[in-house]
């Protein structure tokens, strides 16, 4: 997924609702996984000449995103500024009773308004010449010619984020063009959203209330604030431009006839860039001191004993949130429905219509702590019950997804991909990805279903698997979970991606509730032989266990392995570590199923030959605690415990990659396989692998490692320590290794999913 924002500005410390808000999405949709990048022009901010270009026309790196800006055009600003002033001083009227917009300028000052403003052809042209490398356009704000101009080159990929206001822009007809055309929009609050129902005709366009994320994790000290800059006294806050359009110069009025009918020390701190049109001369109740840091910002909302937002015109009002973030109560104007209603949903706040209400309010809050303590406490859990990151977030990916699905010009089915984990780092995990990833490239959309799995991926609940009767489940058996009921229910056409299932004694006396999952998973196998138009399997060994339990129509197909493990570099401190040492690597659980304590019997006797060897074990250790047990207490016994290292799990592919690449030899003695990604890793690096022939070993294998008949661990040394120390059997696995490696690969695993839709994908669903 690659998603573009466009904003006519963009940069770190930029202030204002528009561009806070396409940052921190921005970054939050990096942070979940989607490939983001920002297209904006070399404007500085707002507050700069539209013509002047401040940065250079390069693509920067900006908190990790990619930042492309482009050069703007010179503009008539005095055609421009006359066709604005004309309508900021218009009183807009609403809907006529044609229900057509009444414009407040004529068509061709509307045409000169949108042409004179920011532009940048530059930055169109490379939409237009880029726009199959993006699944989506996101615009932001609505009012400015780069969301008018760029919207237009690829609707069906634009999504608007129009930050709208009931002002005179909203009603010129350029707008009502712009938004009716959209592939979509999203709303920053209901008020906003019922706002563009009642201008602009939405039937035909996608309309999301998604709201904006507010950085919960914050810290604040009102009493820091006060040392800082010298206030004593009770003060409401204001943070924000200083200027009419945010109401601020009615705040200003008020709050001076608030002081001239009331002794009670009241002050008002402001926060934000200086505008000369709110100064009332120098006053000991007015303190302005401009940009403070976001600590300073922060604590002072806690120092405060009231929040105002006066302004008439907002889509959210981030600072009303992050008030509430201090448990401060806010007090807002009515005429702005998004901050009203707001406080009607929180009841963290109060609003005013005139001068009469404001003074009421304030003397109601100096009057009742304890009701305005709750007031603010009650809008703090507004806040993170609905606008964390995480739950922003999670709209914007599944608005992507829908969007997505609904784009598909081509009809393909939607694959409906579902496992009963989806974990990253986990094998299935991994090739999960891979197999999404393939079917993307092919042109389907994918949705990823479990009932469970990590935070750090993506994937929607089963329970929200809906059948379509046209659609593809592909499904991965590997244990018992409640989401195998979809296979009765659904009239999808069904495919089982089957992984095995680990037999249930290994798990007996270590783990209850796995023995329990993988007995059920054993016994439910036998009631689908009769669901599934298709069984896909990855080894010999898993084809028999199908066709002997009565399936039919089974494919066999390799099992991708991820090559980013390999792409990776090396930890330098780790690989000059390991390229010192002689030793054995085994990477996998510490399980039963991978019989660890053969494998330390074997290195036992494997070391009395080769005495300067060491074993590292490397792997998670969180499910069989008593086996890992058995693990720990063997080795002890054996005398081993400075010669073998349990690492746990590795998360760093940089670590991990250091560790097959200087290993003499990986090596597998399991129980039971049915594939075995470790195998394959170990080849892609060239490193020769101990294998016993059970189950999917030898086929993996291959003739890429040493293969033991039978467990004798003397016996089984001296074969090792024979090719070890001959150099020519040892380099032609290390060559074998390299040759058997390129099977694995994600253009076998492509080509063998493009056959299966051919062949077996019924073709009145791709039509």
């Amino acid at each position: 997924m690659k998603v573009a924002f466009v904003i006519p500005w963009y940069g770190k410390d930029i202030p204002g609702g528009a561009e806070l808000e396409c940052r921190r999405t921005a970054l939050n949709l990096k942070k979940a996984g989607v490939e983001v990048e920002i297209l904006t022009t070399c404007v500085k901010d707002f507050h700069s000449d539209w013509s002047s270009n401040f940065h250079e026309e390069k693509v920067y790196e900006i908190e990790g995103l990619t930042v492309r800006r482009f050069l703007v055009k010179k503009r008539n600003s005095k055609a421009f500024d006359a066709i604005n002033l004309k309508l900021m001083n218009y009183k807009a009227r609403g809907l006529s009773s044609s229900d057509r917009l009444s414009s407040p300028v004529s068509p061709k000052e509307e045409k000169t308004f949108i042409e004179q403003m920011i532009n940048s052809p530059h930055l169109y042209d490379y939409i237009n010449n880029n726009k199959t490398l993006y699944d989506f356009f996101v615009f932001i704000p609505y009012m400015f010619g780069t969301s008018y101009y760029g919207s237009r080159i690829c609707p069906e990929k634009t999504i608007l984020i129009p930050c709208l206001h009931d002002e005179p822009y909203a009603y010129m007809r350029i707008y009502k063009e712009m938004f009716e055309r959209s592939g979509a929009l999203v709303f920053n609050s209901r008020s906003e959203l019922n706002l563009t129902k009642k201008l602009y005709d939405t039937k035909d366009v996608s309309c999301h209330l998604a709201g904006i994320g507010v950085d919960s994790e914050i810290s604040f000290d009102g009493l820091r604030f006060r040392k800082k800059y010298g206030i004593t006294g009770p003060f409401i806050l204001y943070v924000g431009r200083k200027d009419s359009t945010k109401n601020v110069p009615l705040f200003i009025d008020y709050f001076l006839r608030y002081r001239q009918k009331n002794s009670n020390g009241l002050k008002v701190v402001l926060i934000g860039p200086e505008d000369k049109e709110i100064l009332h001369g120098k006053r000991d109740d007015i303190l302005d001191i401009g940009f403070v840091s976001q600590q300073d910002k922060y604590d002072a909302y806690a120092a405060s004993l009231l929040f105002c937002q006066p302004s008439l015109n907002e889509s959210f009002s981030i600072v009303v949130m992050e008030a509430w973030l201090t448990s401060t109560p806010v007090l807002v104007h009515s005429g702005c429905s998004v901050t009203r209603d707001h406080c009607i949903s929180s009841g963290g706040g109060l609003f005013f219509s005139d001068y009469e209400q404001f003074e009421r309010h304030i003397d109601f809050i100096i009057s009742n702590p304890h009701i305005a303590e709750q007031m603010g406490k009650a809008g703090k859990s507004y806040v993170l019950n609905n606008y964390s990151w995480e739950n922003i977030t999670r709209k914007y990916l599944d608005l992507f997804d829908t969007l997505k699905c609904a784009n598909q010009t081509n009809q393909n089915p939607v694959i409906n991909i579902m496992t009963a984990s989806f974990t990253r780092g986990d094998a299935i995990g991994n090739y999960i990805k891979s197999l999404a990833d393939i079917f993307v490239d092919l042109g389907y959309f994918v949705n990823i279903f479990a009932d469970n799995g990590s935070s750090d991926v993506r994937f929607r609940p089963s329970s929200e698997y809906k059948s379509t009767g046209r659609d593809i489940l592909w499904f991965h058996y590997s244990i018992y979970s409640e989401n195998l009921n979809h296979i009765k229910e659904s009239s999808d056409f069904k495919v089982m991606d089957f992984h095995g299932v680990t037999p249930s004694n290994l798990f007996k006396g270590y783990h209850k509730k796995l023995e329990e999952l993988t007995r059920k998973g054993e016994r439910c196998l036998k009631r689908y032989v009769d669901d599934f138009n298709l069984c896909l399997v990855h080894s010999d060994y898993t084809f028999n266990i199908l066709e002997q339990t009565g399936y039919s129509n089974i494919v066999k197909s390799p099992l991708m392995v991820s090559d980013e493990l390999y792409k990776t570099g090396e930890d330098q401190i780790f690989s000059d570590l390991l390229s010192r040492l002689e030793y054995l690597l085994f990477v996998g659980r510490i399980v039963p199923q991978k019989d660890i304590l053969s494998i330390l019997r074997l290195f036992s006797e494997l070391k009395k030959i080769r005495q300067n060897i060491v074993l590292f074990l490397v792997g998670p250790m969180d499910i069989a605690h008593g086996y890992v047990k058995d693990v720990f207490d063997m080795i002890l016994s054996l005398g081993l415990e400075k010669s073998i290292y349990l690492t746990d799990k590795i998360v760093d592919s940089d670590v991990l990659a250091s560790f097959y690449k200087y290993a003499k030899f990986s090596i597998i003695l399991s129980e039971w396989e049915t594939f075995c990604i470790p195998i394959v890793e170990s080849m892609f690096f060239k490193v020769p692998v101990i294998g016993i022939r059970k189950t999917c070993v030898p086929e993996t294998i291959g003739d890429a490692g040493i293969l033991l008949d039978v467990l004798d661990f003397e016996k089984n040394a001296q074969i090792i320590n024979e090719v070890w120390a001959d150099g020519k059997k040892y380099n032609k696995l290390r060559r074998n290794c390299e040759k058997r490696a390129r099977l694995f690969g994600q253009e076998q695993l492509k080509t063998k999913i493009m056959e299966i839709i051919q062949d077996y994908f019924p073709k009145q669903r791709l039509s």
